[in-house]
């Protein structure tokens, strides 16, 4: 293997060269001739490989949009992060989701994620939401994906045992989708503290959600931990009282 795609950059003057560069890589029969090629630009031309892998004629192959997935950290250092990750998403449709999957885990945090999953995912917000499942942004991101109607996304989320999708669906309007939410926490982790999340959101009012939510509980554990947050609410805690010694 030799020149180009052999990753032999000697005499390449760019830009005047990109099209010798497009060349090349059109011709790649193997990802390992694309890799070779990707690689030799990341260290030596990084502007460059920005417009071979994202540019207006970039390929849109498999191949090459894995190309350059593993040349994320000179291309994401010579373009912004967002119009990188929409642009290798729009290239290939095969491909969208392993680049959705590799954005997010890079950049867990990032909003910009909320629209991009929405070009991705037949359910918006499932992968961004699972890969900022343990980042200190997560409260911010359940209510970015609340306010995007990603609904779907944020009940699926809560099998993490996390109660913040429970309140941002509260926050959204969505008292059902919050109750089935927060039971959901529940079954993962019986120790989810989905009261103060959903009162802090709903206030006075959540009882009526507590009431709805008791006769979802699925574990005898749950309903014991859960009684530890009920002593502000009677009535709740008088319905849990009721069910709790037919789960044990």
């Amino acid at each position: 293997m030799t020149g180009l795609l052999g990753g032999d950059l000697e005499g390449l003057v760019l830009p005047r060269d990109l099209e010798k560069l497009r060349q090349a890589a059109s011709q790649a029969t193997t990802a390992r001739e694309l890799a070779l090629l990707y690689g030799a630009l990341a260290e030596q031309h990084p502007v460059a490989l920005v417009e071979l892998a994202i540019g207006p004629k970039a390929l849109g192959t498999p191949a090459a949009i894995r190309a350059a997935l593993d040349a994320l950290d000179a291309l994401e250092a010579n373009a912004t992060h967002a119009g990188l990750y929409r642009r290798l998403i729009e290239l290939g449709e095969t491909t969208r989701t392993e680049v959705l999957a590799t954005a997010a885990a890079r950049n867990p945090a990032a909003g910009w994620l909320v629209a991009l999953s929405e070009l991705a995912e037949q359910t918006p917000g499932v992968t961004h939401l699972a890969a900022c499942a343990g980042h200190s942004a997560f409260p911010a991101v359940c209510q970015a994906h609340a306010s995007a109607r990603h609904h779907d996304a944020l009940v699926l989320a809560s099998d993490t045992g996390r109660p913040e999708p429970a309140a941002a669906l509260l926050s959204a309007g969505e008292p059902g989708r919050a109750v089935e939410a927060a039971a959901r926490a529940l079954a993962a982790d019986p120790s989810a503290p989905v009261v103060p999340y959903l009162a802090a959101t709903a206030g006075p009012r959540v009882e009526r959600l507590l009431l709805r939510l008791v006769p979802r509980l699925k574990s005898s554990e749950a309903a014991t931990n859960l009684r530890r947050d009920l002593f502000a609410f009677p009535t709740a805690l008088d319905l849990l009282d009721s069910v709790l010694p037919g789960m044990r």
